[in-house]
C-alpha cells in the first residue's frame, strides 16, 4: 500500500506545501513567497509576522487537499533552510 505524506519546504524567499507518496511520486504542490518586513531600527534587518506565514501555510495545504479529495495523509514533515 501506497502512503501519502504531506511536507513542508520553509525557505527563505518562498516556501511550499507537498503531497508525496511513499513511491516518491509528487502527487502536488502548493508554493507561496514569504513576506518580509524592513525593521526600521537596523539597516539590514527585516522579519516576518508568524500569523500571515501560518495563514499562506495552511492555505496552501487547503488548496492541496481540494485539488486532491480523498488522499489520506499517513504522515507530516518539515523541512528548513534555517
Amino acid at each position: 500500500m501506497v502512503k501519502t505524506y504531506l511536507i513542508f519546504d520553509l525557505g527563505t524567499g518562498n516556501s511550499r506545501a507537498a503531497l508525496v507518496t511513499s513511491d516518491f511520486d509528487v502527487i502536488g504542490m502548493s508554493a507561496f513567497e514569504n513576506k518580509y518586513y524592513k525593521d526600521s531600527e537596523y539597516e539590514d534587518a527585516q522579519y516576518f509576522v508568524p500569523e500571515e506565514w501560518k495563514a499562506s501555510l495552511f492555505g496552501a495545504c487547503s488548496e492541496l487537499l481540494k485539488a486532491n479529495p480523498g488522499v489520506h495523509i499517513s504522515g507530516i514533515t518539515a523541512s528548513g533552510a534555517r
